[in-house]
């Protein structure tokens, strides 16, 4: 409605005409619009306070329980419903700015989403990431624009059977935390304490959800399988999280100090800072993309 009356002049005239009316007693449309929704709550609270003063042994008390119950059904119903719709408008908006990506899919929830600062080996950088109820995408921004109505450009789609979540046990590094999976590992750094621990809690929650609803689909046999964490035997199954280059100042397999001579190079199968005698052997690696 409110959108209709800022494109539309004509739509908005007639709106304002119309409230104009003695009919209307001075209040806008978006009240009538809104009453029908205020009017479920407030037959709760006062079922509610009436049951209080109610007896059990009164005639009215089981009447006006049950009548408690519809009414906090049908008002839960409605506060889900509109919570279903400010979801899908989120989600038009991020469709809008993603493109070509098909976003919106039935079944499918926005969990969250925002900024975090992603930790490469040579700087840091912005990334936008959008965990939905069967992934996580990784996004940059496009163009110089950085805010909510920036454009995006999905680089990863991380499926959530296939992500991990580690924390850092250093104390000077409590605001970051590492994503793990075969498409993308990197260590991400949030603004504040907060804003990573609430990250840590959907992106744990929504893993468990999507394992356990998973679950209800596989066979017995399959059920008896290993976790995913335990079939990763060999090195290279997952693309691994990088390891700044200033936070190492000598390779962490030989601890030989490094130098002008001596180079810095990076394990594609651990993601550890290494020289070039350790790093001269190769071999291929399973993931399907590192760093």
């Amino acid at each position: 409605f409110d959108d209709c009356c800022q494109k539309y002049p004509k739509f908005h005239k007639l709106v304002k005409e119309f409230e104009a009316q003695p009919r209307c007693g001075q209040l806008r449309l978006q009240h009538f619009l809104l009453k029908p929704v205020q009017r479920l709550p407030q037959y709760r609270l006062l079922l509610e306070d009436y049951l209080k003063h109610l007896h059990p042994d009164s005639p009215d008390f089981d009447d006006t329980a049950n009548a408690l119950r519809i009414v906090s059904d049908a008002a839960e119903h409605a506060n889900n419903t509109v919570k279903q719709g400010d979801q899908f408008q989120r989600l038009l908006r991020l469709q809008s700015r993603l493109g070509d990506w098909e976003l919106v899919q039935p079944g499918r929830e926005l969990l969250r989403e925002g900024v975090l600062q992603k930790i490469s080996r040579k700087g840091v950088g912005p990334r936008y990431f959008i965990l939905l109820s069967d992934c996580l995408l990784y996004c940059e921004f496009t163009g110089s624009g950085k805010g909510d109505t920036a454009g995006l450009h999905l680089s990863y789609t991380i499926e959530l059977s296939q992500l991990h979540v580690h924390v850092p046990r250093a104390e000077e590094f409590q605001n970051e935390f590492s994503i793990t999976s075969n498409v993308r590992s990197c260590t991400l750094r949030a603004k504040d304490l907060r804003e990573r621990n609430d990250w840590l809690e959907a992106l744990n929650s929504a893993i468990e959800e999507f394992r356990s609803r998973k679950a209800t689909f596989l066979a017995v046999d399959q059920l008896n399988r290993p976790p995913l964490s335990e079939e990763r035997d060999c090195v290279g199954d997952v693309a691994p999280v990088w390891i700044p280059d200033q936070r190492v100042t000598m390779c962490q397999t030989c601890s030989c100090e490094f130098s002008l001579v001596v180079r810095r190079h990076h394990c594609r199968a651990c993601g550890r800072v290494v020289c070039s005698p350790c790093v001269a052997n190769r071999a291929p690696l399973s993931a399907r993309r590192v760093p």
